[in-house]
């Protein structure tokens, strides 16, 4: 009957690694994807141009970028990891040494053309005159009203963003 404990023990175990394991590592990522998403974007800007000017810009050199680097979706998979196996030792002491076991890795496809397609956003972007910005996020800020010419405004050192809906961002200035 030892023996017999020992092996569900030894399955329970397995199972509990694992799902520890897994558990470990979407925390490693719940919380990547929420440091990275405190930190603003580096956003577009070009002194005289207007947010509605600015993102139709925008939207072209995506869409020409898209044309010249198109979606290459590929397969990839994480590296396996080994987990050795645990010593269990019984009531008089002697030990065994239980067998390791793989955990395969995981499988998944992404876009091996996004950074590409990025750099020619950009390149577009910058032939238009356009220059690419990382600002800090703003703390406590105001919107800096856009000028009765409605362009965007002047760039100064206290200079800030501040998150809009839909993932845009708005050029701020500190509370005074």
């Amino acid at each position: 009957m030892a023996c017999a404990q020992r092996v569900v023990n030894s399955i329970v175990w397995r199972r509990d690694f694992r799902h520890n394991y897994r558990m470990k590592h979407a925390i490693t990522a719940t919380l990547l994807v929420v440091l990275c998403g405190c930190a603003p974007p580096p956003v577009f800007y070009r002194a005289g141009a207007t947010p509605a000017q600015m993102q139709s810009d925008l939207l072209r050199c995506e869409v020409s970028a898209l044309e010249a680097v198109p979606i290459a979706t590929v397969l990839r998979r994480d590296p396996p990891e080994y987990i050795p196996g645990a010593v269990v030792c019984d009531s008089s002491g002697t030990c065994v040494q239980q067998a390791g076991f793989y955990i395969p890795g995981a499988i998944f496809t992404e876009d091996a053309n996004t950074a590409l397609r990025a750099k020619v956003t950009q390149d577009c972007m910058e032939r238009r005159g356009y220059g690419l910005i990382a600002l800090p996020r703003c703390a406590g800020a105001a919107p800096v009203p856009l000028p009765a010419d409605g362009v965007l405004p002047a760039l100064s050192p206290q200079s800030c963003l501040i998150p809009q809906p839909g993932g845009k961002w708005q050029i701020g200035a500190p509370a005074p």
